[in-house]
């Protein structure tokens, strides 16, 4: 038991290692390196290895988990996940992140709109749109299939523009 005990606290620790960093990448949209994929099926290697590292420490949570410590617990948990769940119930968007409505909007204006609306300048993205010899009155999305310029990177060439 003694053996599947560490075996069990070592995965534990390595797979809480392996999410934690995962999760920063995530947060800081460094997506490119696999973080989601790694976050997702370590996340639920992890959850396993947890009940795993429960059941071999199950003496131990007992003793310690007693009474108002026990109590507290199970309250702050059932809190956290029933907030969770209620911000869920209210999410409008289908849990897409609202970045991506907006670029959806922003793909059928013209850059002319764009930077009207946002108050910038649009010499560089007039400058890049003159460079591929497209029509700088057309939307984003027309601009982006006439010039194979992804309509991110237009986007960019707006918003990286000084105010």
């Amino acid at each position: 038991m003694k053996k599947f005990r560490s075996f069990a606290t070592s995965l534990t620790t390595a797979t809480f290692i392996i999410v934690g960093i995962s999760g920063v990448m995530l947060f800081f949209n460094m997506k490119s390196l696999g973080a989601k994929l790694i976050h997702e099926y370590i996340g639920l290697a992890m959850m396993a290895v947890c009940v795993m590292h429960i059941v071999a420490n199950f003496g131990s949570f007992k003793g310690y988990l007693r009474g108002v410590k026990f109590a507290s617990i199970v309250l702050i948990v059932a809190l956290c996940v029933g907030a969770g769940v209620m911000i869920n119930l209210n999410d409008k968007s289908g849990g897409k992140p609202p970045i991506k409505e907006i670029a959806k909007a922003l793909s059928a204006k013209t850059p002319a709109q764009i930077c009207e609306f946002t108050n910038r300048d649009c010499a560089k993205i007039d400058a890049l749109i003159a460079q591929k010899n497209a029509n700088k009155n057309a939307s984003l999305k027309e601009i982006s299939a006439q010039t194979q310029l992804s309509e991110t990177k237009l986007l960019n060439a707006i918003f990286k523009s000084e105010k």
